[in-house]
């Protein structure tokens, strides 16, 4: 993923917050083991979820007193990452 696609999704966040926050987020969580081998590079699917991750948390900073309406979107996303996932 490209540095314009972040800030595309950064700028989309701004304009579409509604939109846009929930589905970074299902996205961030979707990219997992049963989606490695969508990648030809067997790491590129941890750069791809960091590059979502990166775009997640700016949007989060500019939603700034925002956030709070998205809480439940970012909770699941917390609570659905930290969950059995191992460190391999």
């Amino acid at each position: 993923m490209y540095l314009n696609a972040i800030q595309g999704l950064i700028g989309l966040g701004d304009l579409f917050p509604s939109q846009v926050v929930p589905l970074l987020c299902h996205q961030y969580v979707a990219i997992d083991d049963s989606l490695k081998r969508r990648f030809r590079h067997p790491d590129r699917w941890i750069e791809m979820r960091l590059k979502l991750g990166e775009a997640l948390v700016i949007v989060a900073q500019r939603l700034g007193p925002l956030l709070p309406l998205f809480g439940l979107s970012f909770l699941l996303l917390l609570i659905s990452d930290s969950r059995g996932r191992s460190a391999n």
